[in-house]
């Protein structure tokens, strides 16, 4: 088994390589699923954030249609005034787009380990040294943990999206411009909007399964580091005496 691990480094490291860059164009497409569910604010000269019916984008797009959609939808799921819920929709797009900002630099992190890997040469050095069994602890070490940190804030994520998920997927349908024209001519069909319904968890679910494997793969790359360290110690101990002895 450790003769295996010993040989085949190159691959295991390489391998995390191209993971970690699979990690990186995932985070282009986190929030697809999930883009259409916001609310148009703008910064007061306070700082803080307005919401409003007339609350406009550069491009002249309003909250005017979910504003009159709560209000005259005979769907007693919610109340009539979308005021109850401005502040949570907003919470949840700004969480979801620092958490993919987040995943950007999660990437880029264990892209970064993964060059001072090589230029440790774990990656292709016959006999590892003290300073190849430190990085080839320290930094997958710091992806795992990192790997866990992503997966509990992913998977919070997830839980507030469940628990919102009529709200979510309603106001995803009203925000779409795909949807949001007929949407508005269907107040009062509830089983058509929901048929527009196009937001679930199954993105939550891939990115949690995407962030487990980078964490078990980096433990995985501990291990080889700590075998192949322990599996070369005798030839490493010849050539540290040679170098004693050639000094003397």
């Amino acid at each position: 088994m450790s003769k295996f691990l010993t040989s085949k480094a190159k691959y295991f490291y390489f391998a995390f390589g191209i993971l970690m860059f699979v990690t990186l164009i995932a985070s282009l497409f986190y929030m697809s699923q999930y883009a259409h569910i916001h609310v148009y604010y703008v910064q007061s000269p306070t700082g803080s954030h307005v919401i409003a019916r007339d609350t406009e984008d550069a491009l002249g797009n309003t909250n005017q249609l979910m504003w009159d959609f709560f209000e005259e939808t005979s769907d007693t799921t919610f109340a009539k005034d979308f005021n109850q819920y401005k502040e949570i929709v907003f919470d949840y797009q700004q969480s979801m787009s620092s958490f993919n900002n987040i995943i950007l630099y999660y990437a880029l992190t264990g892209i970064v380990c993964f060059a001072i890997l090589l230029v440790l040469s774990n990656h292709n050095r016959r006999i590892y040294y003290k300073s190849n069994l430190y990085g080839g602890i320290i930094l997958p070490g710091i992806v795992s943990i990192f790997s866990i940190v992503m997966i509990i804030m992913n998977t919070m994520l997830m839980g507030t999206f469940n628990n919102n998920f009529e709200l979510f997927n309603r106001v995803s349908v009203l925000q779409n411009p795909d949807t949001k024209v007929e949407a508005s001519k269907q107040i009062n069909n509830i089983q058509y909007l929901k048929d527009l319904y196009s937001c679930d968890s199954t993105t939550y679910i891939i990115y949690d399964v995407l962030f487990l494997l980078v964490c078990l793969y980096s433990i995985f790359l501990i291990a080889t580091a700590i075998i192949k360290y322990k599996a070369t110690g005798k030839e490493r101990k010849e050539i540290i005496e040679k170098v004693v002895m050639s000094n003397d």
